[in-house]
């Protein structure tokens, strides 16, 4: 069985589409989140990334990776050229546990001053393999589904694979 065949729903003969695996329930954040309200969103849910939205208008993602970019210690340019050094991971390590960062600032970052603004979306009515190659040429983990500009879910790789064991009767 190849992988278009698991997308494709052989009762309508018609490939599957974002509609019918999306989580329509999503954890989104305002662009005037805080950090702190960020880090602790991060450590309840376990996600690794949030939509970010204004009034159901979707703007932007925000992840893991963008936080961490705060308490990095060199611009991510230097970050490239110093992994080309001998004992890089050492050092960044040691750089990251010893950085220091001004709580005036913690407590002055929002999310719109973190997020990503360029972000692919995926719509309802879009396919399942449409979805997998935008997933697999992005950083992300989730991509937004979107009606208009408004948000209205979200798909990773993870609900299509659990979408498909759930199809084929294997329940966790």
């Amino acid at each position: 069985m190849t992988k278009a065949s698991l997308l494709w729903d052989t009762s309508e003969q018609t490939m599957l589409k974002v509609k019918d695996v999306m989580r329509k329930n999503v954890v989104a954040v305002s662009s005037f989140t805080p950090l702190v309200g960020l880090l602790e969103l991060i450590r309840q849910t376990n996600h690794r990334c949030f939509p970010v939205t204004e009034e159901s208008k979707f703007k932007g993602m925000i992840c893991i990776e963008d936080i961490m970019k705060v308490f990095y210690p060199y611009l991510p340019t230097i970050e490239k050229y110093r992994s080309l050094m001998p004992f890089y991971k050492e050092d960044l390590e040691n750089d990251l546990l010893n950085v220091e960062v001004d709580p005036e600032l913690i407590d002055l970052l929002m999310a719109e001053d973190i997020m990503n603004f360029d972000v692919p979306t995926v719509s309802e009515d879009d396919d399942l393999e449409t979805v997998y190659r935008t997933l697999k040429n992005s950083r992300l983990s989730v991509l937004p589904v979107v009606r208009g500009d408004e948000l209205v879910g979200v798909i990773g790789l993870f609900d299509i694979i659990y979408y498909l064991l759930k199809k084929k009767g294997i329940n966790g």
